[in-house]
């Protein structure tokens, strides 16, 4: 297995799969948009390893680098890859806020000033 090792930044999920969405697949063009809707194809039929794309997902998925709440990769106009990740805001707001003090959520501080 590739150990795949990102900075824990939130922008770099948007920098690797912006990557991965810029450079066109060797002898293909990108016909399938723009359109009304987005088509969706495997990433092996657009030229990219459905390993390393499984990877991602799974350190993704375990929270490795971050919250992260979906990932979404298109290559050339396709929806290659695409899943999303739940994550308890609510409780993980409520845990920060009882540090500070508070019992809040973020549905319920919403409108309420920052400190």
């Amino acid at each position: 297995m590739h150990e795949l090792s990102f900075p824990k930044s939130p922008y770099t999920s948007l920098v690797v799969l912006a990557l991965l969405a810029a450079v066109p697949a060797v002898g293909q063009s990108h016909t399938g948009w723009p359109t009304n809707g987005w088509k969706s194809s495997t990433p092996e039929a657009q030229g990219i390893d459905a390993s390393v794309l499984d990877e991602l997902d799974q350190e993704f998925a375990s929270g490795k680098h971050g919250y992260i709440d979906g990932m979404l990769v298109i290559r050339n106009g396709y929806i290659v890859y695409e899943k999303s990740y739940t994550q308890d805001y609510d409780q993980l707001f409520k845990e920060r806020d009882q540090t500070r003090g508070d019992e809040v959520s973020p549905s319920e501080s919403l409108g309420r000033a920052a400190p």
